[in-house]
């Protein structure tokens, strides 16, 4: 028998599960959620979630970042971290690191039905290709190939590709942004930052005299979710915060189509992230359907592709725990 631990870990929060492995078998011990800013290291927060529960075995953590090597960099936290310098910290057998949109990528075939909600059922092709497309502070994407017998999970970082602007109010919102200076990719404007964004740019456009503004909203240290509440909960009296949402979840529908044609996605295309959940009615809208599939010759094709959000929060940490079993099976460890 011996001890595992797997852990998503991002700039705000950090979920950490520990597990007894033998005879192929894996049964969760405890299970932590921390506030990562709270922590110098990542060393330092997983000793301290390991404190009294003996030797470590191996380990597997996924990391909001790309991971090159082995090493990345929580640009958040200001952390640099490696699997190397992890295992010698943790005294544990093997660590590995993995980018946090790619374990989410690898929990897709682990996940129930419970764990997901349906916008379009669609016709899904069996084992094609499947994409991720997950927006929260940054906007990560993947995508799923299917090899042997089960499916393979490839890391990206298409969240940094250009903006494609689709409509003229879009246009204008990039052109506003490039002439500020900033670059408008397109986690820019599809991300958490990027609500408050789009928020501002129509905003800018009101009369400031009667426009209405969301209590707190000024002195708020993240303004996206108070914007986000007041566009669910209260539209009529917040008009601009609920175009806002409405705006955001255009771009979001319309790069999950991008991403869907690039990969060829009849397997299917999943939001994840943190966002896609908590905005679950205007994502289930024919007009999020419509911005999808507004491809012109391509609109049948998506049409026919599944679409679903990945409603668990524990997406990425189930996706890092498949992982690291599977490297333990493979390599013929425990």
């Amino acid at each position: 028998m011996t001890n595992l631990i797997t852990g998503d870990i991002g700039g705000t929060k950090a979920n950490l599960a520990l597990y007894t492995y033998e005879n192929g078998k894996c049964s969760l011990l405890k299970k932590s959620t921390y506030k990562s800013g709270e922590y110098a290291s990542m060393e330092e927060l997983v000793k301290g979630f390991l404190r009294g529960s003996g030797r470590m075995g191996y380990a597997a953590f996924c990391v909001a970042g790309p991971v090159v090597s082995g090493s990345a960099r929580l640009t958040n936290l200001g952390w640099d971290v490696s699997e190397e310098k992890l295992q010698l910290a943790l005294g544990a057998d093997r660590v590995f690191l993995v980018n946090d949109v790619y374990a989410t990528a690898y929990s897709i075939p682990h996940l129930s039905h419970d764990q997901l909600a349906t916008i379009n059922r669609g016709e899904a092709v069996d084992k094609s290709t499947i994409g991720v497309v997950a927006p929260g502070t940054g906007l990560g994407e993947a995508f799923l190939t299917w090899y042997g017998n089960g499916y393979t999970p490839h890391p990206s970082e298409g969240g940094h590709c250009d903006f494609a602007p689709r409509t003229p109010e879009e246009f204008e919102l990039a052109a506003a942004l490039a002439h500020r200076g900033e670059r408008v990719d397109v986690e820019t404007l599809c991300s958490g930052p990027g609500i408050a964004r789009i928020y501002d740019y129509l905003k800018s456009k009101e009369d400031a005299q009667r426009l209405s503004e969301p209590p707190g909203l000024a002195q708020a240290e993240d303004r996206t979710p108070v914007i986000v509440d007041a566009a669910l909960h209260h539209p009529g009296e917040y008009p601009v915060c609920a175009r806002a949402l409405q705006m955001f979840s255009s771009i979001l529908a319309s790069e999950a189509g991008n991403l869907a044609l690039k990969v060829m996605a009849t397997g299917g295309v999943y939001l994840g992230g943190g966002i896609p959940p908590k905005v679950l009615p205007i994502l289930q809208s024919d007009g999020f359907i419509h911005s999808f599939s507004d491809k012109r010759s391509m609109s049948g094709i998506l049409r026919k592709m599944p679409l679903r959000v990945i409603t668990t929060e524990e997406a990425a940490l189930i996706g890092v725990t498949a992982y690291l079993l599977d490297q333990l099976r493979a390599g013929g460890q425990c």
